[in-house]
């Protein structure tokens, strides 16, 4: 394989045309080992394997649609650079709009990573469309060698096609949809991604943190509105409050996050019956982990025999 840093590159002759990334970004790099990671990593595999690669990568915020597709780009047999758009910016959308114009496209050229499509008006979304059309038959219409095109788009495509801002004709060019699952439903992931960046921050300043059974309880139980980005911050910002050989603890100044949702949930409480919220937890916990009896035992810290117990207690077939 092609090394990462070889294929991106840091700048291109248009300004706004730049990519920069400071880590591995193989598929092989996707943390996780949930289910969701793992069909992560099967999508990944069959977009790269596509020549030229034409993949449309969609997830929420702060997922890592940047690097998914940048990891689709490293295992692609395409050996050639990886340019970025930003389609937010009016320079941005010009620059696209010179891009699609290149008269031909020598061995010399840069695959291109676009992102925001859905900015441009269906108009140019269209023309974008009818572009990348063109752009992968032109190997064998004018003999000149296809670029690989990737663009990411943020929250649902499906939904932004309903409202009318986004192309379903664009959607259609490309050949791959690649779905990057919410950190949310990445069960069991977010251990490994916050060990990952403690690991890589102790390579850095020289210390010897470790993360707490509270801190990981915490993780658990929040929603990760951010996804992997906020896991990391938050992660960071333990990290640095944290003596050289400590542990990483929930801090309220530090992470107040955290803590807002834990009292959120605490005051929807007051004035329900306590066997009534026992329950609710239980049927909750229970349904967080698809039915799966011994995990959910283990979240609520009792034996599989009390679960049992309280499945018949509760009416809940076993």
């Amino acid at each position: 394989m092609i090394n990462t840093q070889q294929k991106l590159h840091s700048a291109d002759s248009m300004s706004v045309l730049s990519y920069s990334v400071a880590v591995d970004v193989s598929p092989a790099n996707l943390v996780g080992s949930s289910d969701a990671t793992r069909a992560l990593r099967s999508s990944v595999a069959r977009a790269a394997a596509a020549q030229p690669v034409r993949a449309l990568v969609f997830g929420e915020h702060g997922t890592g649609r940047k690097n998914v597709a940048a990891a689709i780009h490293c295992d692609s047999a395409d050996e050639r650079g990886l340019s970025v758009i930003d389609c937010r910016t009016a320079a941005a959308r010009h620059a696209l709009q010179t891009y699609m114009c290149q008269p031909s496209w020598g061995r010399s050229a840069r695959s291109l990573l676009i992102e925001g499509p859905e900015q441009l008006d269906i108009s140019q979304q269209n023309e974008l469309a009818h572009w990348l059309l063109r752009a992968g038959c032109q190997e064998a219409s004018g003999g000149f060698v296809p670029i690989s095109v990737f663009a990411t788009i943020r929250n649902s495509i499906s939904e932004l096609v309903h409202k009318g801002e986004l192309s379903a004709v664009l959607v259609e060019a490309f050949e791959s949809l690649v779905f990057i699952p919410p950190l949310r439903d990445r069960e069991g992931d977010i251990e490994q991604l916050a060990q990952r960046f403690v690991d890589a921050m102790n390579s850095e300043f020289n210390k010897r943190c470790a993360i707490s059974p509270e801190l990981l309880r915490s993780y658990r139980t929040y929603d990760w509105p951010g996804n992997v980005r906020e896991l990391k911050r938050i992660t960071a910002a333990l990290f640095h409050s944290t003596e050289d050989d400590g542990e990483l603890k929930p801090r309220e100044d530090r992470a107040p996050e955290l803590f807002a949702q834990s009292r959120c949930c605490v005051r929807s409480l007051v004035g329900r019956r306590l066997e009534d919220v026992k329950r609710e937890l239980f049927l909750a916990t229970l349904s967080h982990h698809r039915g799966n009896r011994r995990k959910a035992a283990d979240t609520l810290g009792i034996s599989l025999k009390t679960l049992y117990n309280r499945l018949r207690d509760y009416d809940v077939e076993g």
